[in-house]
Parts: structure tokens; sequence; C-alpha cells
């Protein structure tokens, strides 16, 4: 049974200062590249199924398919275009959602996609 202390004054508070770093996305932003490298490089290094990698490799690509870095981006798309070729046959899947990320939702690659999901199916 749970008995309630004094209802007028807390038990517990949460304070949150301005330079709360769980709450800064700016101080995420400059390691999350370096976590996603550390964390494919443990993947590497455990001796895990194929299965579990081939997952977690096709989230490592789709991260940095939409990377600001324009260089990483289509990086990574190519890397999938190799590693993932069957992904090229899916109608709206990774491939189709990442060459979005790399070139921008526009006139020419909606259609562009478009065009390869009915030529494809």
């Amino acid at each position: 049974t749970l008995h309630a202390g004094s209802l007028n004054a807390p038990a517990a508070m949460r304070s949150i200062h301005s330079e709360n770093r769980m709450t800064r996305q700016k101080d995420h932003d400059l390691y999350r590249d370096l976590w996603w490298r550390s964390l494919r490089k443990e993947f590497r290094v455990k001796n895990l199924e194929k299965s579990k990698y081939v997952i977690f490799d096709q989230c490592y690509i789709n991260y940095f398919a939409g990377h600001s870095n324009k260089l990483l981006a289509i990086k990574a798309f190519l890397r999938q275009c190799v590693n993932f070729p069957d992904s090229i046959n899916k109608s709206y899947g990774n491939f189709d959602f990442n060459v979005w990320k790399v070139f921008g939702k526009n006139w020419v690659t909606r259609h562009l996609v478009s065009f390869k999901n009915r030529l494809l199916t």
C-alpha cells in the first residue's frame, strides 16, 4: 500500500538550468556523427548475425543520406546502391526516400522515383 505524505509540500523537485546538456540539441548534434560511426565500429567488431548487422547498416545509411554535408550524403546513397541493390526494386522504400533526402524532393526527383516504381512493378 502506498500512503501519501504531506500533500502541501513536494516530495521531489526537478530543475532545469540553461546549461543543461540533456536538453541542448546543439550539444547532441556535435557528437551524433561520431556516435553513429562508433556504433558501426562496435557492430563490426561483435560477431553478430548478418541479418542484425544488415538492419543496422541500413539505418546507418539512412542517417547519413540525410546529412547536411552533401558529399557524405551522396557517399551514403552510393553505398546503399552497392550494398542493397534489391532496395532499388521496392516501391517507396529506403532507396526512394534516400533519393529525396540526398537530392531534395522536387519535380524531377518525384517524377524519376514515380517512373522507376511504375517501370519495376
